[in-house]
């Protein structure tokens, strides 16, 4: 039987605030870490993992901390996998799955992981594919509404495919071997790097703005679409000959709550709007995303509030109109260009 089926014999138990980690001692020895090593990392005591070793129940919150830091999902932790049985399929409609990246979880129990997909023969023989686990951790309600999205996501990919600042959509399908498990697949861009590694160095003022035009281009598109993005950053945007915006599709399915790593590394959500916290987010919260990110292109690091964006864009070499305008995407969502159309018809003023 397969870890996934095996998992699912225990979806009662994952609805609960704490699990077993009986797969704790393979998920180790599989990371080449040792308890205490496990303990620095995941920011627990060493007392606990030895008791966890032995059977002990961890709170949902601190196995994900775990699975994070092991790099796994927290299935992987729950039970023992049968050996020679992978954590994933090796293929999948047509396409052969290569380099899997770690499994990534929101605050709403949605999990992903990306991998590289190929098929011969193909127009598009290299795909960014993302594998999403809607099978446990979600209230049926909620579950039903995200597998509906993600059914009509492929229609609002057609209508947007061909958009040069959009990744393309090459499929969304449900996977016919694992029941709640859902795959997007979006062309690989190989001459593109994501936008947090390429303003790790300083870039010209020009590129800057252009690229940023690009990505209001692109808000424009999704807005049109009614696509808010609600958690845009760096790590969404591929940066090469044009900025291409990527996945989309999160937005949805995460409703724009953080991952995991976001909850553990500080910082990582200062790109999203106030009012995505309170659940009432608007075109608007994209715009102020963008703002943010522009002033961490500008200023180099991180911005650690709007304030400290509008001094950062205020020190650059950007043009004075385009200052009072990013000021402007900072402040109340009154007060902002309301959409991306709106945002770009300002720059190109």
């Amino acid at each position: 039987m397969s870890q996934r089926q095996n998992n699912g014999k225990s979806g009662v138990e994952r609805h609960q605030s704490s699990v077993r980690m009986d797969g704790l001692r393979r998920c180790l020895k599989n990371a080449h870490m040792t308890p205490e090593e496990l303990a620095e990392a995941a920011r627990v005591s060493h007392r606990a993992i030895t008791g966890w070793l032995g059977g002990e129940r961890a709170s949902l919150k601190t196995a994900r901390l775990v699975a994070n830091a092991l790099e796994v999902p927290i299935a992987m932790l729950e039970e023992e996998q049968p050996s020679g049985n992978p954590p994933w399929p090796t293929r999948i409609g047509g396409w052969t799955l290569l380099d899997p990246t770690k499994m990534m979880e929101a605050a709403n129990g949605v999990q992903w992981r990306v991998f590289r997909g190929t098929r011969e023969h193909a127009e598009f023989p290299v795909a960014r594919m993302k594998q999403y686990d809607l099978s446990s951790r979600l209230a049926d309600q909620e579950r039903s509404h995200l597998e509906k999205y993600i059914q009509r996501h492929k229609e609002v990919c057609d209508r947007l495919n061909g958009h040069p600042n959009i990744t393309r959509n090459l499929g969304a399908f449900a996977d016919d071997r694992r029941q709640g498990f859902w795959w997007v697949a979006d062309e690989f861009l190989d001459d593109h790097r994501a936008l947090d590694e390429w303003i790790r160095s300083p870039q010209p003022i020009d590129s800057i703005a252009s690229f940023f035009l690009d990505i209001a281009h692109a808000l424009e598109a999704l807005h049109a679409n009614e696509v808010i993005l609600r958690g845009l950053r760096p790590a969404s945007v591929l940066i090469g000959p044009r900025a291409v915006l990527t996945d989309f599709e999160l937005a949805r399915l995460t409703q724009g709550r953080p991952t995991v790593t976001d909850l553990d590394e500080l910082g990582q959500d200062v790109y999203r709007a106030p009012e995505v916290e309170t659940g009432d987010p608007d075109p608007s919260c994209d715009v102020y995303s963008w703002a943010m990110m522009l002033a961490h292109a500008v200023g180099g690091k991180r911005p650690q509030g709007p304030d400290d964006a509008r001094t950062m864009i205020g020190a650059s070499k950007l043009n004075k109109g385009t200052k009072t305008l990013a000021s402007k995407c900072l402040g109340l969502a009154k007060k902002r260009p309301p959409t991306g159309q709106a945002l770009v018809e300002a720059l190109t003023a």
